[in-house]
């Protein structure tokens, strides 16, 4: 029996590795830029104070929602074998393409090399497998 990895399920499993590496980049990197002015009576113009805040501390937990998308996209195709695997690794890219492109004002862009190692797990030719000696 052939145990070497297939290269279209490689390709999927760095699609799924790099969505799961965005959303934990995007939940703990200070990406979000605050500035906020004090002024009231008695107080000159001041500078104003800047921070710098993670997604997760701008949006709160809501925000596992939105990135748990594509991580669960590019995740099914690996736990499916056999036929149904090709349609659906060709939906999960299609839908995972769109998230992207919907989201290219924020975050999507973070998504587009893992929607490059999908498309590639697609778009990969199958290795025909020796047969078993008898």
């Amino acid at each position: 029996m052939d145990h070497r990895p297939v290269p279209a399920r490689v390709l999927q499993g760095v699609a799924f590795a790099l969505t799961l590496a965005v959303a934990l980049a995007v939940l703990f990197l200070p990406l979000v830029t605050s500035e906020t002015y004090v002024e009231g009576p008695g107080i000159p113009d001041s500078p104003p104070v800047t921070e710098h805040l993670t997604l997760l501390e701008e949006t709160g937990p809501a925000i596992f929602v939105p990135l748990l998308i594509p991580v669960l996209l590019t995740g099914l195709p690996l736990l499916i074998r056999g036929k149904p695997w090709r349609g659906l690794s060709i939906a999960a890219t299609v839908l995972l393409a769109i998230f992207t492109v919907i989201g290219s004002a924020s975050i999507g862009w973070f998504y587009l090399p893992a929607l490059l190692a999908s498309a590639g797990a697609v778009l990969v030719r199958p290795t025909a497998r020796p047969a078993a000696a008898s």
